[in-house]
Formats: C-alpha cells, sequence, structure tokens
C-alpha cells in the first residue's frame, strides 16, 4: 500500500493538456500557443486543433460507458481537492511512486466487485495512460464521492462481463475504466486470468 500526495491543479486552471503529467511536448506546444507574436488566425487554429485532440482522447470514456445502476449520462470529470489524499492500493505498489503501469495481474475478488462495483466503461483505443488514469479518478470523484464511489481502477486488457452491451462474456476490453463505492486495499484483489488487468492504476480517494 502507498500513501500519495494527488497533483492538484492550480486554482482556475481548465487547460487539461496542462494537467496531462509528463506529456512535455504538449505543454511545450501550449506555450507557444501562448505567444505573442503568433498571427491571430493561426492562435484560433492551432487551439481549435489542439481542443480536438484533447475531446478526442476523453471521448472512448463518454462513448461506450453505461452505469450499473440508474443514472443520466456518464459522470463528470470533477479535479480531486488539493487537500485530498490518493492512496495507491494495489498490492506491492511502492511508496512514492504513482503505480502508473508497474503492476499486472490482480483484480479485485469477484465478491468485491458483485458488491461494490458502482459504474464501468470498457473502450477501444489506449490513450495516454497517465492522462486516462487520472480522468478515471476524476470521474469517481464526478460520480459522487464520498457516497457513490471511493476507489477507481484503469487497466487494460481487461474481460468484459456478459451481458454488457451484448457481450457473451467471453470478451476482452483494450482498456476499462473500473468505479467503486468502497475502498480498495492489497486484500481485496486476487489473481487475474493469464494476460488480464495488465498495467493497472488503482487510486483509493480521502478527503477531510
Amino acid at each position: 500500500m502507498c500513501l500519495l500526495r494527488y497533483l492538484a491543479v492550480p486554482p482556475g486552471q481548465h487547460d487539461l493538456s496542462v494537467r496531462c503529467i509528463g506529456d512535455q511536448q504538449t505543454l511545450q506546444r501550449y506555450k507557444r500557443l501562448r505567444r505573442p507574436t503568433q498571427p491571430r488566425t493561426q492562435l484560433s487554429s492551432s487551439i481549435s486543433m489542439k481542443t480536438v485532440v484533447i475531446l478526442g482522447s476523453m471521448l472512448p470514456l463518454f462513448a461506450t460507458s453505461i452505469p450499473l445502476t440508474p443514472r443520466a449520462g456518464a459522470p463528470l470529470f470533477v479535479p480531486i481537492p488539493a487537500n485530498c489524499t490518493i492512496i495507491n492500493p494495489l498490492p506491492h505498489a511502492k511508496c512514492g511512486h504513482t503505480g502508473v503501469g508497474t503492476v499486472n495481474g490482480y483484480m479485485p475478488a469477484p465478491n468485491f466487485t458483485a458488491s461494490h462495483l458502482a459504474y464501468a466503461a470498457y473502450f477501444d483505443a489506449p490513450y495516454n495512460q497517465t492522462f486516462q488514469s487520472k480522468l478515471c479518478l476524476e470521474q469517481c470523484n464526478g460520480y459522487g464521492y464520498t457516497t457513490n464511489c471511493k476507489s477507481a481502477l484503469l487497466a487494460y486488457q481487461v474481460p468484459i462481463p456478459k451481458g454488457y452491451y451484448g457481450s457473451p462474456g467471453n470478451e476482452t476490453s483494450p482498456t476499462a475504466c473500473l468505479l467503486y463505492d468502497a475502498y480498495l486495499d492489497p486484500n481485496k484483489f486476487v489473481a487475474a486470468p493469464d494476460g488480464k488487468f495488465v498495467n493497472e492504476t488503482v487510486g483509493s480517494i480521502y478527503c477531510p
């Protein structure tokens, strides 16, 4: 188990590309857009293209996700407050590391999933993993911390449950964001089938 501080976005900052941790190329591109010497028409065109790219990376989280309980639409992306703490509950997670893409082969126990899986999104194209895990965690917060969501899991090669959009139950999703209404901890995980739940990122939200 690893205790981490959430890297919050400064108040008033709404540019998702800047909030994408580790994406230095995007950040430099953003800085160039802010240069006053750039022609207005070129600036407008660049910003429009930038917006399309960002929205495109977020679209899968909306497009094929459905709640497991009645709810209108996908959860909103709500940034985690700066005074909250994120705990990485994955087994063997190293303290001081976000856990992004470092743990494979664990999944929440079936009985935990049956009782506490509140929302699931399965989608095809993987994007920047740090960005996706951040969005998955923000969707947990937007779904309704602390009543409706306490933990979020992003993983690749995740089995799609039978009945999800007519799935026969033997299919695998390239990417999945799973939200739980209870806290995950190392004891809640079991071994996943071989090759499933790859490059996992899990966070449990604790706020004062």
